[in-house]
């Protein structure tokens, strides 16, 4: 995948963090849905220990996703783009969106699926924040 500038980047960028990767796109209205609970997330636990990998399949590129980050007020998130979907097919994400939760070696991902997450619910926000802010996942 590639950020906002085509700089290529890999998940072992990431090392030492948990990553929830998701993969959307800015004309899948389900993704748009669960965008700024995602947003929310990283604006809260985001950081040292824990990151949102917001990946987008858009073929229009980081200005499309720029324009919809600021239409729809997402702040937190960073552009990263996934061209041909070549990340999205390696990980087996047949529909969009989809998020997957990467550990902090970059193994052991555990699919979320494509329903909406509530990631401030306390049923998944809890758990998840508790071992980023301890350093246990």
């Amino acid at each position: 995948f590639v950020d906002d500038q085509g700089a290529q980047k890999t998940l072992k960028d990431m090392r030492g963090k948990v990553v929830l990767v998701n993969f959307w796109a800015t004309w899948c209205a389900p993704c748009v849905r669960e965008m700024p609970a995602l947003d929310a997330l990283q604006k809260r636990l985001g950081g040292q220990h824990f990151d949102v990998l917001a990946i987008s399949s858009d073929r229009a590129g980081a200005l499309a996703i720029r324009q919809f980050y600021k239409k729809t007020g997402v702040s937190a998130l960073k552009i990263y783009l996934d061209p041909g979907a070549r990340m999205q097919r390696k990980f087996g994400a047949n529909s969009l969106p989809t998020s997957v939760l990467i550990d902090r070696s970059c193994g052991w991902p555990r699919r979320m699926g494509s329903p909406r997450i509530d990631c401030l619910d306390p049923v998944f926000y809890g758990p998840l924040g508790l071992c980023c802010l301890k350093g246990r996942f």
